[in-house]
C-alpha cells in the first residue's frame, strides 16, 4: 500500500472490520480535518508506523504501557483520551493489521 494516496489508504482501513479500522476513523478528529490526517496516514505506510490510541486513568487496554506509549509521537487528542503514532512493531491488539 505504500504507493496509495492518504485519502486511499484511510478508505482502504474504514472499510474492514477491525479495531484498526475504529482507530483510523479517529484521526481526523484528533488531527481537525482529513487532509493532516491523509498526510500522516501516509507517513505511517512510508515510515512502517501504526496509530495507538491511549486512555490513561479509566481503565481500558490500550495493550501499551505509559512508559512505551511516551517515547511516540502524539498525534492529538480523542474523546477519553490521546492517539499516538508509534513503530508497527508494537502491533499487540487482536484484529489490528
Amino acid at each position: 500500500m505504500k504507493t496509495k494516496s492518504g485519502q486511499e489508504i484511510y478508505d482502504y482501513y474504514v472499510q474492514q472490520k477491525t479495531e484498526y479500522a475504529s482507530i483510523i476513523r479517529l484521526l481526523p478528529y484528533a488531527v481537525g480535518n482529513f487532509e493532516n490526517a491523509y498526510a500522516i496516514l501516509e507517513r505511517c505506510e512510508r515510515e512502517n508506523k501504526r496509530l495507538y490510541p491511549y486512555y490513561p486513568g479509566i481503565g481500558r487496554d490500550t495493550c501499551l504501557n505509559e512508559d512505551i506509549i511516551n517515547t511516540f509521537e502524539y498525534i492529538g487528542s480523542i474523546i477519553d483520551g490521546a492517539l499516538y503514532m508509534g513503530p508497527a512493531k508494537y502491533n499487540t491488539a487482536k484484529n489490528i493489521e
